[in-house]
């Protein structure tokens, strides 16, 4: 029987659980060990378990060995808060980067066809009410037509969803289909 640590692949949020902490924190390790202790990314946010809790032992050992050479638990409560502080701060500004991060074209195929809908509705409602209009003798049918007409020109506009939009899902997310290719 050998005495290697069986390893497997695990996520981050996994890891994230296991060690009781936030997704960030363990980004924020793993990053560090993969410096430190030269940890190897299996995947995009998968890392090798048993390595993970090799490197965090050693972390351990270093902040044990700190405590035990200051004897100054309040000097390593402040460390560990401004640790806290930085990681909260880089978490803050991750989070801002990511809202900024928006896929333009995405957004752009969206607008534009959300445009080509309400104008195809308005031009379908335009013909539809030039056809009542010729139709009705009075004027008082004529407004009545007209009101008719307009309501569900915005009943139609009001129901449309993203899902009428979209003609090819590929062409709009082709980051999600790279995704799946991998896989």
């Amino acid at each position: 029987m050998s005495d290697r640590l069986v390893d497997f692949p695990i996520s981050v949020t996994t890891l994230a659980e296991y060690f009781d902490r936030d997704v960030r924190t363990i980004q924020l390790w793993v990053e560090k060990w993969i410096e430190k202790y030269n940890l190897i990314k299996n995947n995009r946010n998968e890392y090798m378990f048993a390595a993970c809790c090799r490197c965090r032992f050693k972390d351990l050992e270093k902040e044990n060995e700190i405590l035990s050479k200051a004897g100054d638990e309040k000097l390593y409560a402040h460390q560990i808060t401004g640790q806290i502080i930085k990681n909260k701060k880089a978490e803050i500004d991750w989070r801002h980067s990511i809202y900024q991060l928006v896929n333009k074209r995405s957004i752009l195929l969206l607008w534009s066809a959300q445009n080509n809908t309400i104008k195809s509705l308005l031009i379908t409602g335009e013909n539809d009410l030039k056809l009542k209009l010729s139709e009705d003798v009075n004027e008082e049918q004529k407004i009545k037509t007209i009101t008719e007409t307009f309501k569900q020109l915005r009943v139609d506009i009001s129901e449309i969803t993203i899902e009428d939009l979209i003609d090819n899902e590929d062409e709009l997310f082709p980051e999600e289909k790279e995704l799946e290719e991998k896989e």
